[in-house]
């Protein structure tokens, strides 16, 4: 049976971009039935053994062809195992930094000559990423916010959302609108508060301040436009930049609420997309200017209208309060 939060941690190390091996002692065909019946194969770009080297650790010899076959150069690298007099011996003699799993150890080894011990495998991931250069990382997190940031419709990348909205069929603008551009929060979660969480805190206040910039800006513009789906569009702008604030906030408050808050968005925008849709259908006309009192005449629109609103404006009961407050 694997340790716990094996697979998580070597799906978070994958996703890093992070090249794996296995070296055993073990003999090729016992090694990859481990593997096989752990159901790890798949995560490790090289498999080491006995047989492949002719050696047994502490002698380097296997972690020379580990590295060969991974491409990569001892100092490059970290070897993580539960055997000083053997695993960390056979590293530290090339110069690999070494992790000592001590919660693999059964004899209570008081001083593993590591340069880490760690109790839990998924402590790994903290590891890594502190090895890795801090300006590299801060380039790399900027990059995937300016991406995220033109999918989210941030303010400077918003441009595209009302021409969008403006040209596209109502069906697509209720999809596009509630389910889409949250999808950049979505990656903002993923790739840089779940797997950067170092970055993540240095550059919270930019977010948040990018947030805030965005919420007033989306919000001012709505109230300028004539154009109803326009309106929407701003309007989405807008609630994107709540989302962005939340993120922002390095609070796990903050980030519940920004959770909630893309739910109620969906909700809220696409029905007040679908009531966009049926207005333009049955007027003829999405113009404000040549719009006014048909609440009497489609009372059920109107009832749908007005849960929209109250939930895009944050009013309880609805669950845009509990996102936004």
């Amino acid at each position: 049976m694997a340790y716990p939060n094996v697979n998580k941690t070597l799906i978070d190390l994958t996703k890093l971009g992070m090249k794996l091996a296995v070296v055993s002692d073990a003999p090729s065909r016992e090694a990859w039935m481990r593997i096989y019946y752990l159901n790890l194969y798949h995560f490790f770009d090289a498999v080491v053994t006995f047989d492949d080297s002719g050696e047994r650790k502490p002698s380097s010899i296997p972690f020379e062809m580990a590295l060969k076959k991974l491409g990569l150069k001892p100092e490059s690298s970290l070897m993580i195992g539960d055997w000083p007099e053997r695993d960390v011996v056979g590293a530290n003699s090339l110069g690999i930094k070494t992790i000592f799993a001590r919660y693999g150890d059964t004899f209570g080894v008081k001083d593993s000559g590591a340069n880490w011990d760690i109790d839990d495998i998924s402590e790994l991931v903290d590891i890594v990423e502190a090895e890795i250069d801090p300006d590299i990382l801060v380039v790399s997190a900027v990059a995937i916010i300016l991406g995220l940031g033109v999918k989210l419709a941030a303010f400077v990348f918003h441009v595209w959302l009302p021409y969008a909205h403006g040209a596209a069929p109502t069906p697509i603008s209720a999809l596009l609108s509630p389910a889409m551009i949250g999808i950049g929060a979505y990656g903002l979660f993923r790739l840089i508060v779940e797997f950067l969480p170092q970055t993540y805190g240095d550059i919270s206040i930019m977010l948040n301040i990018w947030g805030v910039v965005t919420m007033f800006y989306g919000g001012a513009m709505a109230l300028m436009q004539d154009d109803f789906k326009r309106m929407l569009a701003y309007s989405s702008i807008s609630q994107m930049g709540y989302l962005l604030f939340a993120i922002g906030s390095f609070s796990t408050y903050g980030l519940a609420g920004a959770e909630m808050m893309y739910i109620s968005h969906g909700l809220g925008k696409g029905l007040l997309f679908m009531t966009a849709g049926v207005i333009i259908v049955q007027v003829g006309t999405r113009s404000f200017k040549k719009l006014g009192g048909l609440a009497s005449k489609m009372p059920i629109t109107a009832v749908c209208a007005v849960i929209g609103g109250l939930t895009i404006m944050g009013i309880p009961p609805t669950s845009g309060f509990m996102g936004e407050w």
